[in-house]
């Protein structure tokens, strides 16, 4: 867990949490309501290269995004999401519309 956080750069946005547990090198978290944009896992850098080119203005309206923390990938479901900047986070806010290859959602 230290490695990775030492490998995070500083000043991104990370959605508040909780640690409920601490097991060796891995924690479980409990996450504050936050949105992300997902996509299907493919293979190779399909997924995330979507996803950075929806951040970096890869979008309808051409919007930059910063990057924020963590992405999440779920084997369970085959996708990969990156978290949305707070901005983003509550029901009444637009994010920019994604391209085919992506979608929004709230995390509840």
């Amino acid at each position: 867990m230290e490695e990775m956080l030492a490998r995070t750069p500083q000043g991104l946005e990370t959605p508040q949490y909780e640690v409920l547990a601490e097991k060796g090198t891995w924690e479980v978290r409990a996450y504050a309501e936050f949105s992300v944009c997902s996509t299907d896992m493919q293979s190779g850098p399909g997924a995330f290269n979507a996803l950075a080119g929806y951040i970096f203005g890869g979008n309808q309206e051409e919007q930059k995004m910063a990057m924020t923390t963590p992405v999440i990938s779920s084997p369970q479901t085959n996708t990969m999401s990156f978290v949305m900047p707070s901005a983003y986070w509550t029901p009444e806010s637009q994010p920019p519309t994604p391209l085919p290859s992506a979608r929004t959602n709230p995390v509840p």
